[in-house]
């Protein structure tokens, strides 16, 4: 899917730093894509970080460079987990998250 502005949310601002959230179904490597945050590039300044969901994926992202070409975004820090399958059942305390 492409970017999409309504996925985007500011979770704080100071000083000329935004803290964003964006969430997608995408992987995170599409993300990373120059061209991906193209359309919201006037948003986003040097520096600013994103917190990511990214096709079950969560990372930190901060923008690197923005340009005519795109935005560029560099990691700064990725949980490496996917999205397991979550129980329905409310006894399953187990945490999906942690290893067994």
């Amino acid at each position: 899917m492409p970017y999409t502005a309504r996925d985007l949310s500011v979770l704080a601002y100071a000083n000329g730093f935004t803290l964003w959230h964006y969430r997608s179904p995408d992987p995170l490597p599409r993300l990373m894509s120059d061209d991906y945050f193209a359309p919201g590039r006037e948003m986003f300044r040097l520096g600013d970080f994103l917190m990511v969901n990214a096709g079950g994926q969560g990372a930190t992202l901060m923008v690197a460079r923005r340009d005519s070409n795109g935005v560029g975004m560099v990691t700064l820090a990725s949980s490496g987990l996917t999205s397991p399958a979550v129980s329905d059942n409310p006894d399953d305390a187990a945490s999906p998250w942690l290893p067994a």
